[in-house]
């Protein structure tokens, strides 16, 4: 397995929050055709060139902050076992130059443009044909609260499902804008899971029981 690691270039050394973000998020796309992963930005993506199908699923994982989707193994496990377990489109959306340059309270603000730049990528894949019922996104600690901010977002489609593994609280428990938005509105099923003490070798073993 091939992982492709993506260099940013950033503008300040700490508490940057201006980005671009449709350049500076990236996504790794698996592809089929050549069994690795390729990095994209939000520009339109030929699905087919990956030998994504429209009548097979989809799935984007989000990792957590100050962690990147080739950078940090749990998020690594989780890909293969998605591309061994559910096949289908596999993407993981990488906001990691945004999160290397700021601490958790200065990303937390940006948890809307992230989560509009992954509605961009996640409305290009329904354009190509999967039906967003067999969508699915895998969220993990502030990668949740983007996961849920991205689906209400694509109202009035719907997501098949959210897998969120312990949804960031600090900030959001107690900010009346995300406290008043019900999950629910994110996808038809959304499954929150506490997994704070299992290793990240179990964490990416849970995406074989994902459908």
């Amino acid at each position: 397995m091939v992982f492709v690691i993506s260099l940013h270039r950033t503008d300040a050394a700490w508490g940057n929050t201006n980005y671009n973000y449709d350049t500076d998020i990236t996504f790794l796309i698996y592809d089929w055709t050549q069994s690795k992963f390729s990095t994209h930005t939000t520009a339109e993506t030929n699905f087919d060139t990956f030998g994504c199908k429209p009548a097979e699923p989809f799935v984007v994982i989000l990792h957590g902050w100050s962690e990147g989707c080739s950078i940090t193994q749990w998020v690594r496990d989780t890909l293969n076992n998605f591309i061994i377990h559910r096949k289908g489109c596999i993407l993981c959306l990488d906001y990691s130059v945004i999160a290397d340059n700021n601490d958790y309270f200065t990303v937390v603000k940006m948890v809307d443009p992230i989560a509009r730049t992954l509605e961009k990528k996640l409305r290009q894949l329904i354009a190509f044909g999967i039906p967003p019922a067999i969508g699915m996104l895998y969220g993990f600690s502030l990668g949740s609260q983007v996961a849920f901010q991205a689906g209400r977002n694509l109202a009035p489609l719907k997501l098949g499902r959210i897998d969120a593994c312990d949804p960031a609280g600090v900030v959001f428990d107690n900010n009346a804008t995300y406290t008043s938005l019900s999950v629910m509105e994110s996808a038809t099923e959304v499954q929150c899971v506490c997994i704070r003490a299992v290793t990240s070798a179990q964490r990416g073993a849970s995406a074989t029981r994902t459908g």
